[in-house]
């Protein structure tokens, strides 16, 4: 969602003033992402501690959509209650994003001396198989198959690869 009040006049709206400090509303657009999250997950999240992976992706959006900073809103399923988090925008996070995707896709399309095409897949960003990432990746399957889990320098890999990408609590 993105919010843009630099078109918006507080005197249109009864009572807008006493719900918000008008100063403080954004001069710029703004972009928000909501997730829903179970009761264990967001007691941990409501300390403080967001997902490393969502403050990347709402970053992202931030940049490319131009907008002056991210939301994150985390809404508990159980209670409705919620937490927010505001993700400033970063040219050189950004920057290391574009840089791993491009990589990702010449590696995806990889080919060998012979001409022939290798799908290369980057080492995996989990630490463990069974790591929620991995419920919904459409690459679970080769990679749960592949002999990298078994590298006894993954985790290097892994910082190697993904550097500022991963989380402090994924070294």
């Amino acid at each position: 969602m993105i919010l843009d009040f630099s078109r918006f006049d507080p005197s249109s709206v009864a009572g807008v003033e006493i719900l918000f400090n008008i100063e403080n509303l954004p001069k710029n657009p703004v972009v928000i992402d909501m997730k829903s999250i179970n009761f264990f997950g967001y007691k941990d999240v409501a300390q403080g501690n967001p997902h490393h992976y969502y403050l990347i992706q709402i970053m992202i959006y931030a940049n490319i959509l131009d907008c002056e900073y991210g939301v994150l809103i985390y809404e508990n399923k159980n209670d409705q209650k919620s937490c927010a988090f505001r993700i400033n925008k970063s040219e050189a996070l950004f920057q290391l994003v574009c840089e791993q995707a491009k990589e990702m896709n010449e590696m995806v399309e990889a080919t060998d001396e012979h001409g022939n095409i290798h799908h290369k897949l980057p080492p995996p960003r989990p630490t463990s198989k069974e790591s929620k990432e991995c419920e919904w990746c459409q690459y679970r399957k080769i990679c749960h198959n592949s002999k990298v889990w078994d590298l006894p320098d993954l985790l290097e890999l892994r910082q190697e690869f993904y550097g500022d990408l991963l989380d402090d609590r994924d070294h």
